[in-house]
């Protein structure tokens, strides 16, 4: 279906080419390839693995611990400040 609509769009405009209309920026100009791409490459997808992964690797690595530290020091700090 996509591929008639295509075909269709071309045929249309081709009487607006003799015209003098520079033919790839009229044709891209009304082209559905300027809509965004949705598709993408999924490699892995186990996503509940991955969070788990992330969130045990965020636990081992000490990364938990700067940032309780730095909320603490965060909340002192402005709790001077205000």
């Amino acid at each position: 279906m996509m591929e008639l609509y295509g075909m269709q769009e071309i045929i249309s405009w081709l009487p607006n080419l003799a015209h003098g209309h520079d033919a790839v920026s009229l044709w891209l100009s009304h082209s559905p390839l300027n809509s965004p791409f949705l598709a993408q490459n999924i490699r892995d997808p186990n996503v509940l693995g991955q969070i788990q992964s992330a969130f045990n690797y965020f636990i081992k690595s000490g990364q938990v611990w700067a940032l309780l530290i730095g909320l603490f020091l965060g909340y002192v700090i402005r709790g001077i400040t205000a």
